[in-house]
């Protein structure tokens, strides 16, 4: 009897030990997760610094850890340090590389730093590996339309509708477009798709009474500058002192 005990004693320290070296490895990934999670619980309460010192933590117990790095690169962003979020966004892709919301937030980095071109390539990416993102096509589309690429940018924006139809930014965006077009009924349409979501936006009363006033239609106009000044926009007085007085 007792040498059985002694056996199953040996047994369960030889057990004990070899699931203590396999869980040794396991614990550097829980540490490296526990302390990613906890860097982005301090990211979304807006502690950056201490999200970045969390993450560094984390990355530094392993490094094959995608997303502590990716959650450090927004940290970065958020403070300004760009080349530093750029350099996380790029060993991100470099170990997850069909992680899209990264190429949206890279693109959003290049969009900043004035690099249109290798922004749109992110956002494009960003499509291909997910059709339904829809900030990609948002984001890809503003580019394309301040580039006066004014048909695609529409085509971005249309889609955005069709993914969400309640998107307003991007009625207001495909309205703004067409504007730029002066294809100004289709304009004033997608400003009228705002108005039907949320009849005290603003900004489409606004922008539909330039529209109805560049068509000849000044008694709709001077509708939509008066609601948009009742709704607070001061700047629709010079509408109404130009055009309905």
């Amino acid at each position: 009897m007792k040498t059985i005990y002694k056996y199953l004693l040996l047994s369960n320290i030889f057990l004990i030990i070899s699931c203590g070296l396999v869980y040794s490895q396991d614990t550097l990934g829980f540490v490296s997760d526990t302390y990613m999670h906890a860097g982005l619980k301090k990211y979304l309460a807006r502690d950056l610094n201490g999200a970045i010192t969390d993450l560094n933590y984390s990355i530094s117990k392993n490094g094959n850890n995608y997303k502590a790095f990716y959650y450090r690169g927004l940290s970065h962003f958020d403070l300004g340090n760009y080349n530093d979020a750029l350099e996380d966004f790029n060993k991100t892709i470099a170990l997850k590389y069909d992680f899209a919301e990264v190429y949206n937030s890279r693109g959003i980095l290049f969009k900043i730093q004035k690099e249109p071109d290798k922004a749109v390539l992110d956002f494009s990416k960003v499509i291909e590996l997910d059709p339904k993102f829809i900030s990609a096509y948002m984001n890809r589309g503003i580019i394309l339309a301040k580039q006066k690429k004014y048909e695609p940018a529409i085509e971005d924006f249309t889609k955005v509708i069709n993914l969400d139809g309640n998107n307003v930014d991007a009625y207001f965006n495909r309205g703004t477009a067409y504007h730029d077009l002066k294809n100004y009924t289709q304009a004033a349409e997608n400003f009228s798709a705002i108005i039907r979501i949320n009849p005290k936006d603003t900004r489409a009363y606004y922008n539909r009474a330039i529209e109805f006033f560049i068509l000849d239609q000044e008694e709709m106009g001077c509708a939509d500058a008066k609601k948009a000044l009742e709704l607070g926009m001061s700047e629709a007085q010079k509408l109404l002192t130009k055009y309905c007085e």
